[in-house]
């Protein structure tokens, strides 16, 4: 074999490999979006075997998923649109999350943290204009991916003047 027939099998292997590599990624992307989260009850422990309706307000299609044993769940392959989630499990009461917005490659974290009471019991949580208030988001304890997580510090004293 000459040093140019090398040269062509060496590029040629390693075209190959690199169009192999690549090509998952290409295919990664979606035209849908994901909920994920956690369901803990009020003193912070997992809810484990939640059952969390997600559905579509405008076309009433809806999927139901369970939580794992340490109170997650995670729906993916989420079409884009409005979407109401229900939240229940057994001695909590029921919590109905609506008006949930799913765009194209949104990935959005909302936790639930059920209160102790009747199923029969729902708690819910409206907001007509679209967009999520953030004090029902602190009482919710949601919290979108693409929000900063980090914690707000008290006012630091400065010297005091004499």
């Amino acid at each position: 074999m000459t040093r140019q027939s090398r040269s062509v099998c060496l590029f040629l292997a390693m075209f190959f490999a690199v169009l192999i590599l690549a090509a998952p990624g290409a295919f990664a992307q979606t035209a849908q979006g994901r909920i994920s989260g956690q369901v803990t009850d009020s003193t912070g422990a997992a809810v484990p075997n939640a059952t969390i309706n997600i559905e579509n307000i405008a076309t009433h299609v809806s999927r139901t998923l369970q939580t794992n044993s340490t109170g997650d769940y995670a729906a993916p392959s989420i079409d884009p649109g409005v979407y109401a989630l229900t939240v229940e499990a057994s001695g909590f009461t029921k919590l109905v999350r609506e008006r949930v917005q799913i765009e194209v490659g949104n990935d959005l974290k909302i936790d639930f943290h059920l209160k102790i009471g009747s199923i029969n019991e729902t708690v819910e949580v409206k907001d007509e204009s679209g967009t999520v208030i953030a004090e029902v988001e602190k009482l919710l304890h949601i919290r979108r991916k693409d929000q900063p997580t980090t914690p707000t510090l008290p006012p630091r004293a400065g010297p005091s003047s004499l």
